[in-house]
């Protein structure tokens, strides 16, 4: 099955505030709540920060891009007991990102947009791309990809789902799960009910959204791919691996330097 890139109604700038601040909203709610899959997030992303030196508190730094509402960190950094994390977004969610701080003093975040082919120098510590990389067609992927290289900084990026049949066949599920877990979604929002259950276009976009997500997930040789066409030192490599995530094996890359970036 080739990758497809299709269009995600959350990524539309014409979809109205309010839909979108719910989808992103239950994704972040998902995500927090898969502590399993997210779990195992934290061997690569470990990886990635061997060669990150720790900073005055003991803890080593990462730059988190695409974050959205934070998605999977406030329960990522559970598994990862000495790591800070600072979301960025080129469109950051304040209001979402300022409820996940609140839930760990390791999670920060920045206010202004950060393009994550552009990433400020002031920014410094291991990247990551948590559930964000297929959203970037290939040149832009691979530009992500190099301007970590020319920083020298690691970079880990994640997904959690994957282009597969199975994928496919068990999208239905996901229509399913928005009906029966929206009322639990925080906060509470008239409007998410509104769009739930009278006028149920939130299931529909969050069913069509997640099915295109693993549909435009790059594959392991994809990820290789882009890894080829890069200008690499002889002292920056690329590693790319599946995981397994629950009932699915999903692709990850790490790529780092072999010399501290202290």
């Amino acid at each position: 099955m080739g990758r497809i890139q299709l269009f995600e109604f959350f990524d539309l700038t014409w979809v109205p505030g309010v839909l979108r601040q719910c989808g992103v909203e239950y994704l972040a709610f998902i995500e927090g709540t898969a502590k399993g899959p997210v779990s195992t997030l934290a061997e690569p992303i470990s990886r990635a920060l061997e060669m990150v030196p720790a900073d005055g508190d003991g803890r080593k730094r990462v730059v988190d891009l695409c974050s959205g509402a934070a998605g999977p960190w406030p329960v990522l950094l559970e598994s990862l007991p000495d790591v800070s994390v600072t979301c960025t977004d080129l469109h950051p969610n304040l209001a979402a990102l300022e409820r996940a701080a609140d839930r760990s003093d390791r999670l920060k975040f920045e206010r202004a947009s950060v393009n994550a082919l552009e990433v400020p120098n002031e920014l410094v510590g291991a990247r990551t791309i948590i559930n964000g990389f297929h959203h970037f067609p290939p040149a832009m992927a691979a530009g992500i990809l190099q301007s970590a290289v020319d920083a020298r900084a690691p970079i880990a990026v994640l997904e959690m789902t994957s282009r597969s049949a199975l994928h496919v066949l068990t999208s239905p599920f996901i229509f399913l799960a928005c009906l029966l877990v929206t009322p639990f979604v925080k906060p509470f929002r008239l409007s998410r009910l509104l769009f739930t259950y009278l006028i149920p276009l939130l299931p529909w976009m969050i069913w069509w959204d997640g099915l295109v997500s693993g549909l435009r997930v790059y594959s392991e040789g994809e990820l290789k791919e882009l890894v080829s066409g890069l200008n690499l030192p002889g002292d920056y490599t690329f590693e790319v691996g599946s995981l397994k995530a629950g009932p699915l094996r999903v692709p990850y890359l790490v790529g780092k330097p072999s010399a501290s970036l202290a």
